[in-house]
């Protein structure tokens, strides 16, 4: 967890500085973690759900009246099984309290796993953001993952598998 801190950070440094952003908050966020899996083989599938939480910190840096950038850092828990996610997405404001957000995302499972199964997942996220006041926004993304997490043992095998994310949540900024 200690490394995710720095890791978000030392993004939110920089972009804050590249930026030269007047417009910079800094806050926390909770909620609904959804985890979706599945695997596919040889033209067979299978699949599976479970829900958890997840909590993390987030800023936002406004880049103009309507654009921002968002880096974002979670925990997640589904179980007893950790997860970490490192987003960093981009925003606007379609409407006065509502945006868009879509930009890259990385998963990790922080749980010992085994040699057919990659720990790191890159994803590409998408969603919603409507602030509730200027302090209180609610939030709602889905994460689809680009990468398979099976390591291929065998060269022939068509193996791939998917973990898939719904993050539904309430954030605070200070």
């Amino acid at each position: 967890m200690k490394k995710f801190k720095k890791i978000i950070l030392i993004t939110t440094l920089v972009f804050s500085n590249y930026c030269f952003s007047q417009d910079f908050k800094f806050g926390v966020s909770a909620g609904y973690l959804g985890a979706y899996a599945r695997v596919t083989e040889n033209g067979g599938s299978a699949s599976t759900s479970d829900s958890g939480f997840y909590l993390g910190a987030f800023s936002k840096i406004g880049l103009n009246e309507k654009l921002f950038l968002n880096p974002e850092i979670n925990y997640g828990a589904i179980n007893g099984n950790g997860f970490g996610f490192i987003a960093l997405k981009g925003g606007y404001y379609f409407l006065d309290k509502l945006n868009l957000q879509i930009g890259p995302q990385i998963s990790y499972i922080l749980e010992t796993t085994t040699d057919e199964v990659s720990k790191v997942g890159i994803d590409l996220s998408g969603g919603f953001g409507y602030d509730i006041t200027p302090k209180v926004n609610l939030q709602a993304r889905y994460a689809f993952e680009i990468t398979n997490r099976a390591r291929d043992a065998n060269v022939n095998s068509d193996v791939k598998a998917r973990f898939d994310w719904l993050f539904v949540g309430l954030g605070y900024t200070f």
